[in-house]
């Protein structure tokens, strides 16, 4: 399916997500416990959390505009926890793309939102950067990492919103951070990128 450009901009830029004065960007799988979801739930729920800042992130798209997102903490709790009912973690978590595919699928199928994924592993620099296209397009990544000895990547899903040359942006625990190529690539451990469109 061909990517469809919106005005040459870059919707990645609507991630942030509002708590009165303070300010995140994307979420944080902690905050689910405000709504009272189990700790099981919340310690393996970073796909989730990765779901809900694809959504954010691209709200202002026509296709996703129905869903009416708003970029506050309270809304955005509460469209994790309706995530949550789609994609249910077991022991290890969200573990296979398949997992979060299926689930993430029919969540936005019920919607009446039409999707189709985009999916890479991804062993080096140069295959992260050949889906810079996709991202400039205003599509973030969801990256699964697999075992990893940097605890920002071990068996953890982050959401991917610029590549450049040297590293990455990803949103990573509600808060904006530029990984390297390195820091990635540190460690010979499968991942793997998802995206839908």
């Amino acid at each position: 399916m061909p990517i469809r450009l919106f005005a040459g901009q870059n919707m990645i830029n609507n991630l942030d997500i509002h708590d009165g004065d303070s300010k995140y960007y994307g979420g944080d799988q902690a905050w689910l416990k405000e709504v009272g979801v189990d700790d099981y739930y919340i310690n393996r729920a970073c796909a989730i959390i990765s779901c809900a800042n694809f959504l954010v992130a691209l709200s202002q798209m026509p296709k996703f505009q129905t869903l009416d997102i708003k970029n506050d903490k309270k809304s955005y709790i509460e469209l994790s926890n309706e995530i949550l009912k789609y994609i249910k973690p077991t022991p290890f978590g969200i573990f296979t793309l398949g997992q979060l595919e299926r689930g993430f699928i029919n969540y936005l199928n019920k919607r009446g939102i039409e999707v189709s994924s985009i999916k890479r592993k991804i062993n080096s620099r140069y295959d992260l950067m050949d889906m810079n296209n996709i991202v400039r397009n205003g599509y973030p990544l969801l990256m699964l990492n697999w075992f990893h000895k940097n605890k920002n990547f071990d068996r953890h899903w982050i959401t991917i919103t610029k590549i450049d040359e040297a590293g990455f942006i990803a949103s990573n625990w509600g808060e904006k951070r530029y990984y390297s190529h390195d820091e990635l690539f540190s460690s010979k451990t499968p991942r793997w990128v998802i995206t839908f469109v």
